[in-house]
């Protein structure tokens, strides 16, 4: 498999997580505006657990071979560049959640990416 079409994986999934991670704080803010019962916290987190497996979906789909690895590949870079924005912009912030986040986007970008693989009609030869 070429570079390119490598990187172009890792790059689709990562931009899922980072934009699946805007999508959910943006949601977040309006909740707390809004005053919005628990149950608001309970979408937030349901939307950040299928932002994960679609991270791993985007990356397997945009890899021709071994879609497996670079979906979860495209995830945990992701959630890398993520953690590093966030030590970055705040370092005070950042705990060691956020370090442990890492290991359940993995096993949920992986899933994401069987999806891809084995239960999604692929079209062509």
């Amino acid at each position: 498999m070429k570079i390119a079409q490598q990187l172009e994986a890792l790059t689709f999934g990562s931009l899922t997580i980072l934009g699946g991670y805007f999508l959910c704080m943006l949601l977040m803010v309006y909740f707390g505006a809004v005053g919005a019962p628990h149950w608001g916290l309970v979408v937030v987190i349901v939307l950040a657990i299928l932002l994960a497996a679609l991270s791993g979906f985007v990356g397997a789909t945009f890899a021709p071979s071994r879609p497996l690895v670079n979906g979860t590949l495209g995830a945990f870079v992701g959630t890398f560049v993520l953690l590093a924005i966030l030590v970055a912009v705040a370092p005070d912030r950042v705990t060691i959640t956020n370090a442990v986040g890492i290991f359940f986007v993995m096993p949920l970008a992986f899933l994401g990416a069987l999806v891809y693989v084995y239960i999604w009609p692929r079209q062509g030869p």
